[in-house]
């Protein structure tokens, strides 16, 4: 499965069950991940590069921001 899809996938599970700020949430980390990973298949992304991903987004975040991101 591309990122694009799993993404699309994801969105329309939360756009019905969740609130509307969870959904406004996750639309941040998303995009940040499409922009950093392209449209790639999933199972291509290494552990490493997700790990260093996330490291790079939540650089200088508080705690609670960085556990949500990392959600």
């Amino acid at each position: 499965m591309k990122i694009s899809q799993a993404i699309e996938s994801y969105k329309d599970y939360h756009s019905i069950n969740s609130k509307k700020n969870t959904v406004k949430n996750y639309e941040f980390v998303f995009t940040q991940f499409r922009d950093g990973f392209g449209d790639r298949l999933i199972d291509a992304i290494t552990p490493d590069e997700i790990l260093s991903f996330l490291t790079k987004l939540t650089d200088g975040n508080k705690q609670s921001t960085k556990r949500n991101r990392y959600s």
